[in-house]
């Protein structure tokens, strides 16, 4: 049997709960924009740009390579800030 989401995070350890609260904040800012724009979900991005804090980019960084395959991301910019933004230029 799979193991639960419970038994995986338990294993994971809290990291690995930020990170993919993290990445999952910004692809549903990627989705979002591609829903509005009427695009498909494999619609490549041009530019990302996502500003936030240092230890919340430093917890993108480590997941870079899935954030760009996920949201077919060409660029992205990991831009500290005071205030978390994402900006999504589509291709």
């Amino acid at each position: 049997a799979w193991p639960t989401g419970d038994e995986l995070r338990a294993v994971a350890g809290a990291d690995a709960t930020d990170v993919l609260d993290v990445v999952r904040g910004v692809l549903a800012e990627v989705r979002k924009v591609k829903s509005e724009a009427q695009k498909g979900m494999r619609a490549p991005v041009g530019r990302l740009v996502v500003e936030d804090s240092d230890g919340r980019l430093a917890t993108l960084r480590a997941a870079e390579g899935d954030l760009r395959a996920a949201g077919v991301v060409e660029t992205l910019e990991l831009v500290p800030a005071d205030a978390p933004r994402v900006i999504v230029e589509l291709a």
